[in-house]
């Protein structure tokens, strides 16, 4: 939930300033459902738990690290006590930024995902907090529910089912990150993955249409393996397909 994550972003945020300063938003670019949904969670939360927090402007930036770079010196140059920023996507691509700017330990940023670039940033310091959609569910869940449905008959207890949200910091990263072995599920996620019901006694074979090119795909393919694997069991075929061609 869009929404819901930008309120997550907001109350992060509020915590790192003590409910006191001025930030600005960096959105990819207007007009995208989800990326305007972020901001209007953030928005709305500090509005109604942190009015001491004012939000000076909103810019886009195209998740390119030049247009990052241009768009906070004139933050900066236009507030001079700026506070934080807020970026309602992944944050990988700002670390160009915090790097010329010098902006360690003087602007508060939250940012998105999980990336190893924007986990670095985090491990760091650099990047005061992140919010996993946890794309290793996004892509394990679904298989899951989709066997489970076929052999079982089961229903999904509402019509949507949302990833759990996870507020990542420096002081919790290592449960979530390795440097070398990237994202990494712990022991409370694995015991929160939905389990196959029974066995099926014809083989059942599910297609998965996935994509590539980021960080993003990267796990989300880690969490159909796993279920793939575990499946195989239950007489189970588990295809990654990605389609040829533009994708649209």
């Amino acid at each position: 939930d869009s929404y819901l994550e930008g309120r997550k972003c907001a109350e992060a945020m509020s915590e790192g300033l003590k409910g006191k300063g001025k930030v600005a938003i960096i959105i990819e670019r207007f007009g995208v459902i989800g990326q305007e949904l972020r901001r209007i969670g953030f928005q709305n939360y500090l509005k109604e738990n942190s009015p001491n927090i004012v939000i000076v402007e909103v810019v886009e930036a195209y998740n390119n690290p030049d247009l990052y770079l241009e768009q906070t010196e004139m933050l900066l140059n236009k507030y001079p006590d700026l506070s934080g920023i807020y970026i309602t996507h992944d944050g990988g691509g700002f670390s160009k930024t915090i790097k010329e700017l010098k902006l360690k330990d003087k602007l508060k940023i939250v940012c998105h995902d999980m990336s190893n670039r924007t986990m670095n940033l985090i491990a760091n310091g650099e990047i005061f907090a992140t919010l996993s959609q946890n794309e290793f569910a996004q892509g394990y869940n679904p298989v899951v529910h989709l066997f489970n449905h076929i052999v079982a008959n089961w229903e999904p207890p509402n019509p949507r089912l949302l990833t759990e949200l996870q507020l990542i910091t420096n002081e919790n990263y290592h449960k979530y990150w390795h440097p070398q072995k990237g994202v990494i599920e712990n022991e409370e996620s694995i015991l929160k993955r939905p389990k196959p019901i029974k066995e099926s006694n014809k083989l059942i074979k599910i297609a998965v249409l996935g994509r590539e090119g980021s960080d993003f795909w990267v796990s989300f393919k880690k969490g159909v393996d796993t279920a793939s694997n575990i499946l195989r069991k239950y007489n189970a075929q588990v295809d990654w397909i990605i389609p040829e061609g533009s994708h649209s």
